[in-house]
């Protein structure tokens, strides 16, 4: 469960800045959101919850940095390496984990296909995670930070943001 790279998360100045010059990051570019609500209206949400938690754990690994053994299951993940400045990600991955696990060991549907669709637009709009596939805020981007002192932590800041004047 390892992974390579990088995003840096914004000060709260760069958010706010970010806030009032650069349009919300569009959730709708990030390829997991559509093919999810898609399983979800086929009536599969046990497999949209498989891939949404796959999807969304790789990128919660690769935006914060995180060195993760390959050994580590997504139980363990949970207990050992969410953390306070991920913000929203503490409450909403383990509501996604409790969709996830019935379908991916158990065989079980995770209750209906709306409750898969709604965390994981939550995580996708609502967290750090939201500014995970939006060209603005990449790397060469108008809103990614231009050095990591533009870009000091701060609880449940995106990853890349605009650079401060």
């Amino acid at each position: 469960m390892t992974t390579q790279g990088t995003c840096l998360p914004l000060s709260s100045g760069a958010r706010s800045y970010a806030a009032k010059t650069l349009p919300p990051p569009n959730a709708e570019l990030n390829p997991v959101v559509p093919k999810v609500r898609r399983l979800c209206d086929e009536g599969k949400a046990g497999e949209a919850a498989v891939v949404a938690f796959d999807a969304i754990l790789a990128d919660t690994i690769r935006l914060y940095g995180l060195k993760v053994p390959p050994s580590c299951t997504s139980f363990e993940f949970l207990a050992r390496f969410l953390r306070p400045d991920m913000g929203k990600l503490l409450e909403l991955l383990p509501d996604l984990y409790r969709l996830y696990e019935p379908a991916r060991f158990g065989g079980i549907v995770p209750g209906d296909a709306q409750s898969v669709r709604t965390v994981v637009d939550r995580i996708y709009t609502e967290t750090s995670l939201a500014w995970a596939y939006d060209p603005l805020y990449q790397p060469k981007g108008p809103g990614f930070p231009s050095s990591p002192s533009d870009a000091a932590p701060s609880p449940g800041s995106p990853p890349g943001g605009p650079k401060r004047s």
